[in-house]
């Protein structure tokens, strides 16, 4: 059995979010609502976490999110503001959903790749990333509740065979984030 992922727009935030094509060039903004409702495409930062086991980070989202609330997701990130940098939108979002201070890590922030990613409710350029913490950092881990509700350290092969699962709800996006990460031997 298929499980849709789905949008509360009533959760929706009305900050504003860049809008683009689909060669990533910027058209303008909207509302984030906007965005949701009309499907439009904007940008959002995927960070792939792991630890010294390679094991990697899988967050369940907290119920409170606009997108996929309660479901798993196997990425770190969200969307980008209107004119944000890219690469402070995903330290940023590490540090709302996990509480880690990139700046601060041994091993830094990476950028991987983008790509884009549509399914029927989302149209993303997604800008992928990669973190490693150690031990003593992994210690400091910290998720917000409107963020995150629990989080847990997956082994690879596990979560591909997850992934299979129909039953297990993932975000697409983070799905398809790691799968490209596996094809290309990131992780």
């Amino acid at each position: 059995m298929e499980t849709k992922a789905k949008i509360e727009l009533n959760n929706t935030k009305s900050e504003i979010i860049g809008i683009f094509d689909e060669n990533d060039n910027y058209i303008g903004n909207d509302t984030r609502k906007n965005m949701r409702k009309n499907n439009l495409i904007h940008r959002c930062t995927d960070i792939v976490v792991i630890n010294h086991n390679s094991e990697i980070l899988v967050q369940t989202r907290s119920i409170k999110k606009e997108y996929c609330p309660g479901y798993l997701d196997a990425v770190v990130g969200g969307v980008v503001g209107d004119k944000e940098n890219v690469d402070l939108c995903a330290e940023r979002e590490v540090l709302e959903e996990i509480g880690i201070d990139v700046n601060k890590t041994k091993e830094k922030l990476k950028f991987i790749k983008k790509y884009f990613f549509e399914e029927d409710i989302c149209r993303v350029w997604t800008y992928c990333y990669l973190l490693k913490l150690n031990e003593d950092e992994i210690k400091h881990i910290k998720f917000c509740d409107h963020e995150v509700s629990s989080i847990q350290w997956i082994e690879k092969n596990k979560l591909l065979e997850m992934f299979n699962d129909n039953n297990i709800k993932f975000t697409g996006g983070s799905k398809e984030t790691i799968k490209l990460f596996f094809q290309e031997k990131i992780i």
